[in-house]
């Protein structure tokens, strides 16, 4: 608190500590997260193309071209506490992803704002900048920040228990049409939201299958959120994350049919035979379902009216904003906004 002992209501990350604390109270497990940060490098401070052209991913030629910086940036990260899981090239000219270490809620969240600032002020300094844009290319994959979360009991991980773990992933895939309006909160976010890219455009979970928004990863004992971008708030993720899975834990909600495949490649037809829906749209449709009783009502309670009203507004601006330019210039408003 700041000059006094109240706290601001709307604080994000208070908000996310709420939440946290009440899967906590309410059924004594911690959550325990670690987000994906995927960015472009563009030469000449951003007046230049992608760094290393149009090298493959995880190819040896974009690694030799951003060596320096990449070195740079893992001793960076150490040096303020933040353990680096994975670095690699991805599939877009000059993209790469950082993976930073799986921590609490709230530390993977602040690590990840950190993460970010960090990178941005390397490019810099190595006469690069670096663009967290949902979709800096037309033709070729977006960046995201994926959220991976698990809960824990006494420093033990706690999926192996089935039923908790399903009623968690159930309340976050019931809500995940919600989820995309605080996690995918740009205009430009639902350019990278498509099928077949890995985004997680469809509204279902699959283990190991990288088309749904909910992808379980039961050998490593976690799940991840997919239909998250750089243009969301990592606070109210994390707290979203925790107040839908607890609503599916109060609620005993079980998961619908697993899905195996691309739901692109069979018609959007589920495995049982029923209509596999994607995501919302555009960011219009997703405060829509943000404000719908089916799919909102529990980040509605948990973010309070206020919140909610306040995110819908600044949102339908921004998408107003954006609805007076073509895709193109929309790309290139956003390049460098996050």
């Amino acid at each position: 608190p700041l000059g006094g002992t109240s706290r601001w209501a709307h604080c994000p990350r208070g908000f996310a500590q709420r939440q946290v604390d009440a899967l906590e109270r309410e059924h004594g497990v911690t959550l325990k997260m670690g987000f994906e940060t995927e960015f472009v490098l563009f030469e000449q401070r951003g007046q230049g193309g992608p760094l290393g052209g149009d090298a493959t991913y995880c190819g040896a030629e974009k690694y030799a071209h951003a060596s320096a910086f990449l070195e740079e940036l893992v001793e960076s990260l150490a040096s303020a506490g933040i353990g680096v899981e994975q670095l690699h090239a991805e599939s877009a000219p000059g993209q790469f992803e950082v993976s930073t270490g799986y921590e609490d809620a709230l530390t993977a969240a602040d690590n990840v704002v950190l993460t970010r600032a960090v990178i941005s002020t390397l490019a810099l300094d190595h006469n690069l900048r670096a663009s967290f844009s949902p979709k800096p290319f037309a033709a070729c994959a977006g960046n995201g920040v994926h959220a991976h979360f698990s809960l824990w009991r006494n420093g033990e991980n706690q999926f192996g228990d089935a039923a908790q773990r399903n009623s968690f992933l159930a309340g976050v895939l019931e809500s995940a049409p919600a989820l995309a309006a605080i996690c995918s909160s740009s205009p430009l976010s639902y350019e990278r939201l498509q099928p077949s890219t890995w985004s997680g455009a469809w509204h279902a979970y699959g283990a190991y299958n990288r088309e749904c928004c909910l992808r379980l990863i039961p050998h490593e004992g976690h799940a991840e959120f997919k239909a998250v971008d750089a243009s969301a708030n990592p606070y109210l993720v994390a707290g979203c994350i925790a107040a839908s899975g607890n609503h599916g834990i109060r609620n005993a909600l079980s998961l619908p049919v697993e899905q195996l495949t691309d739901p692109a490649t069979s018609g959007g037809v589920m495995q049982d035979g029923t209509e596999c829906a994607s995501l919302p749209g555009s960011l219009e449709a997703a405060l829509e379902a943000l404000c719908a009783e089916s799919s909102g009502a529990p980040l509605r309670e948990a973010l309070g009216p206020d919140a909610v009203a306040a995110f819908c507004a600044a949102k339908r601006l921004e998408h107003a904003l954006a609805a007076e330019h073509d895709v193109e210039k929309r790309r290139s408003l956003y390049k460098f906004r996050y």
